[in-house]
C-alpha cells in the first residue's frame, strides 16, 4: 500500500478495521488535552509527520513526507468520528 497510488484509502481501511480506535487508552479529563496525546507524537503539530497515531503499517517506513501527512490526518478523522 502507498498513499501516493490509486486505491490507497480502501487498502488501509481493510488495514486499520480490525484494529479499532480505543479512545480509552488515552487518560485525560478534557477533548483537548485528547487531542494533543494523540497528535503531538505523530509529528504532525510541527510539521513533520512521522508516523500515524496507534498501529504502523508494516510498509510505513517507505511512504514519503506527503503519505504520512494523508494517513496522519485519515486517522485523526477517524477519531474525530468517535467522540
Amino acid at each position: 500500500m502507498n498513499p501516493a497510488e490509486k486505491g490507497w484509502l480502501k487498502e488501509y481501511i481493510d488495514f486499520r478495521s480490525p484494529h479499532p480506535i480505543d479512545l480509552n487508552q488515552y487518560k485525560v479529563q478534557d477533548h483537548d488535552s485528547l487531542l494533543y496525546k494523540i497528535v503531538q507524537p505523530t509529528g504532525l503539530i510541527y510539521g513533520h509527520p512521522l508516523h500515524a497515531p496507534g498501529i504502523k503499517h508494516p510498509k510505513e517506513q517507505r511512504w514519503n513526507s506527503l503519505g504520512k501527512m494523508k494517513i496522519v490526518l485519515l486517522e485523526r478523522a477517524s477519531f474525530i468520528a468517535q467522540d
